[in-house]
């Protein structure tokens, strides 16, 4: 609801268009690797792999959500499935405990 509201307001506004920047590609390959082409250099490796989640956090809004990124990544890092689960308070608490 709160978007649809949003973007009949951004439509209202007259002389006012949507304008898309392209920030560039960065992407992850396997574990530790990955390639990122900042012109006029090809990063790649390492370096690349690095420079993503650098990008990714730059680009959030708020100290909050950055911080649970940086946890939910690390993580995902420190295991070694593909899936990434963290626990959070929400979570604990909603739990239903079990009386026996």
């Amino acid at each position: 609801m709160a978007l649809a509201r949003s973007s009949a307001a951004f439509a209202a506004t007259p002389g006012r268009s949507l304008r898309y920047r392209d920030l560039g590609t960065v992407a992850t390959i396997a574990r530790f690797r990955g390639v990122a082409p900042v012109d006029p250099l090809r990063v790649t490796g390492l370096a690349a792999w690095l420079l993503r989640p650098v990008v990714h956090l730059a680009f959030l809004t708020g100290f909050e959500n950055r911080l649970a990124v940086i946890a939910n990544w690390a993580v995902a890092v420190m295991g070694q499935g593909r899936r990434q689960r963290t626990i959070t308070e929400q979570q604990v608490f909603a739990c239903p405990r079990d009386p026996h």
